[in-house]
């Protein structure tokens, strides 16, 4: 990947908020020469989902070659070992909320709960994993999930590699800290 591609995509709907963070992902990876690993994709499938649905998100927003995420699962796939982090952003209407996970190969890693008393909200919620190769993570509804969309803020799941690890097997990241 180039800094042109990125800067393309930039001018193709990248927010302006993650273009600082592409920049650096970009450059830190050329230095380094690891594997660039990232995703970004908007627009839910649907915004009414049942306990125990995957939110499946359909529109790219970024990503690498190497994203791993899949559009009509809301899937992501794991091609590299490594730290992961990845980050759900949801919205929602008044009087509701919105119980959500983590799932990582089927074994839920992270929930939460966020209730709205005002007249819409959005939410972040975010995890760290180590994943090996063919581990899959994908966010899904702990309940009744009902959520907003609007062109002003965009319902999101994003997902990238901090870490490449030598070994599909979990490993001691004291001496390789990311700065």
């Amino acid at each position: 990947m180039s800094i042109r591609c990125i800067v393309d995509r930039q001018r193709t709907g990248v927010s302006s908020h993650s273009y600082p963070q592409l920049l650096i992902l970009f450059l830190y990876s050329s230095v380094t020469n690891r594997a660039l690993v990232y995703f970004t994709f908007k627009d839910l499938q649907t915004l009414t989902l049942s306990s125990n649905g995957v939110f499946v998100y359909t529109t790219l927003v970024a990503s690498s070659d190497l994203s791993g995420y899949d559009r009509t699962t809301g899937i992501f796939t794991a091609s590299i070992p490594g730290l992961y982090l990845f980050s759900v952003y949801l919205c929602h209407n008044s009087n509701s909320y919105v119980p959500v996970a983590f799932v990582k190969n089927s074994q839920q890693l992270l929930g939460s709960t966020y209730e709205n008393n005002s007249y819409y909200a959005c939410h972040t919620v975010q995890t760290i994993v180590m994943l090996s190769s063919r581990d899959r993570v994908w966010v899904k509804c702990l309940g009744s999930c009902n959520l907003r969309s609007h062109s002003e803020y965009w319902n999101t799941f994003s997902g990238a590699l901090l870490q490449a690890t030598t070994s599909n097997t979990c490993c001691d990241l004291s001496q390789n800290i990311i700065v």
